[in-house]
């Protein structure tokens, strides 16, 4: 889980899809982390996945619910290949709030 959030969190913070043809080094200061919700959700997402997920599974299972619906529609309707990464960092946060730490099923019968 802790790699996972990690890498979610250098994905968000080096979103490379508006410096195309820029130096790397320019990815670390321009980020669009703030600006653009796909990275900030992601950022989020990350910093969520490596907290633990905080114990929260409505939290969890609404932040996931985001990423889900922004990166659906950054993928599909604008053509953003980029927000793949972000559908998955939000599948991985939904199977949180899913199944707890301890194997127990978050959603009581």
């Amino acid at each position: 889980m802790t790699a996972f959030g990690l890498a979610t969190i250098a994905y968000g913070w080096v979103y490379p899809h508006f410096l195309v043809n820029e130096s790397p080094a320019l990815y670390l200061i321009a980020a669009p982390v703030g600006l653009l919700p796909c990275p900030s959700i992601a950022v989020a997402i990350g910093f969520v996945l490596l907290g633990g997920a905080l114990g929260s599974a409505p939290y969890r299972a609404t932040l996931a619910l985001v990423g889900l619906f922004y990166g659906a529609f950054g993928a599909l309707r604008l053509g953003v290949m980029l927000d793949y990464g972000l559908i998955a960092a939000a599948i991985q946060l939904g199977a949180t709030a899913l199944v707890d730490f301890r194997g127990r099923s978050a959603i009581r019968s």
